[in-house]
């Protein structure tokens, strides 16, 4: 199945999506309309979730 047409095509999609938005590092994230390059670990990707939750943005204002 991952050799499918259909996979083929999402995954150039999301690899053109990520070139518009100037995404150059792998993982990359889009949270609230803001980029996340690289991959920050599971506290501060939990940090930005559980702020996404709270107040809608990747960090509450204090």
């Amino acid at each position: 199945m991952a050799d499918s047409e259909k996979v083929g095509g999402m995954l150039r999609e999301q690899i053109q999506l990520a070139a518009n938005l100037g995404l150059v590092a792998t993982p990359s994230f889009v949270a609230s309309g803001v980029g996340v390059l690289g991959y920050l670990g599971p506290r501060s990707i939990g940090r930005i979730v559980a702020a996404l939750k709270t107040c809608g943005e990747v960090a509450c204002p204090s």
